[in-house]
């Protein structure tokens, strides 16, 4: 039970991009950089002075998606 339960919990944070949930974070982002091809989730180093910025992943729903996710759960 303890494993769908991490699975699930993991899955539903990934998704709704809560932040201390997921695991897609700078240091996975730089990472991407030496392992895939993929230039459009690449972290760049920032400007003096500059904060770190992450584009959305794909797979991250939007606010009106989220909305609509949390109110089917609130029916069920």
């Amino acid at each position: 039970m303890h494993t769908e339960k991490n699975w699930g919990e993991a899955l539903f944070g990934i998704v709704m991009d809560i932040s201390d949930k997921t695991k897609d974070n700078v240091k996975a982002r730089v990472d991407l950089a030496m392992l895939c091809d993929r230039p459009r989730y690449e972290m760049r180093t920032p400007g003096p002075g500059r904060k770190w910025k992450k584009t959305q992943a794909d797979f991250v729903l939007t606010r009106a998606q989220k909305k609509e996710a949390l109110e089917w759960i609130q029916k069920l």
